[in-house]
């Protein structure tokens, strides 16, 4: 009598039924997924599809964007300044880039964690806002159609007054002072080309996060099509090299004054005392 090999899909059955068992397991296996119900990721899909159709929402630049954009504003509404948020930043893009999957789940847990601290449901959460959602198709689409393009931000803002523009004012204020006093007029000279260079409206850009907030600057990434963190580095200290140079030269040297014509002024000055 020959032995037989038991099938590797249902015990009792023999090896020359394996492929109708394996086909079967496969069909049951397919079954099982149709009465299951849809996961909150699975859910998200159509709405997406409706609101902004394929490509937009396949779009991975936009969806990184806008995912971004709502963990800040997240931890805005619990607590984080934007001063920390910008260490973090720094931080994170100091350090070598990690696996996106792990990542995920690191999100997942942290979110968890979060919404724990703070006596939130986040499924509860998800469920609201996307039901919330499919009532804002109309208001959603009307605001992507207006978004800045080459720009991460949603939609067109008035840049804050920077640095330089506060900057500026004191200068000015210095300078005055000086001229009151009457006094020390090296040292408003030097105020004065400060205030020069200030009044050039050179872009404060110390790090990559105060550039990247500044819509003058994505109206450059979007000239030179930059891709990645090191492209913008490189654009940002070419622009403010080019600008600083530019300013440095529209500094005029104040004429100096020869000593024989000191000298002159200071004679008729006394022959007219006389």
């Amino acid at each position: 009598m020959r032995n037989r090999k038991e099938c590797r899909f249902r015990p009792g059955c023999d090896e020359e039924r394996e492929e109708t068992c394996s086909s079967r397991a496969a069909l049951e296996a397919y079954l099982s997924t149709i009465g299951a119900e849809p996961t909150f990721q699975q859910r998200v899909q159509p709405w997406m599809l409706a609101c902004f159709g394929a490509e937009i929402a396949a779009d991975k630049v936009e969806r990184n964007h806008r995912f971004l954009e709502e963990a800040l504003e997240l931890v805005q509404a619990t607590g984080c300044t934007a001063g920390e948020a910008h260490q973090l930043v720094d931080y994170v893009y100091g350090r070598p880039v990690g696996d996106a999957l792990q990542e995920v789940g690191g999100v997942m847990v942290t979110l968890a964690a979060l919404c724990l601290a703070h006596g939130m449901d986040m499924h509860g959460a998800a469920e609201t806002e996307l039901s919330r959602i499919w009532t804002k198709v109309e208001q959603i689409r009307a605001k992507r159609a207006a978004k800045p393009k080459h720009s991460p931000l949603p939609e067109a803002v008035e840049p804050a007054q920077s640095v330089n523009a506060e900057l500026l004012e004191a200068l000015k204020r210095v300078s005055s002072t000086l001229e009151t006093i009457g006094d020390l007029p090296s040292m408003k000279a030097d105020v004065d080309a400060a205030i020069a260079r200030a009044d050039s409206a050179m872009p404060f850009w110390p790090d990559h996060s105060s550039a990247i907030s500044d819509p003058l600057f994505h109206q450059a990434r979007g000239i030179m099509g930059t891709e990645n963190f090191g492209q913008e580095e490189g654009l940002r200290l070419a622009i403010l090299h080019v600008l600083n140079a530019r300013a440095e030269s529209a500094i005029e040297t104040p004429a100096k004054v020869s000593p024989c014509a000191g000298h002159a002024v200071q004679q008729d000055a006394d022959e007219g005392g006389a």
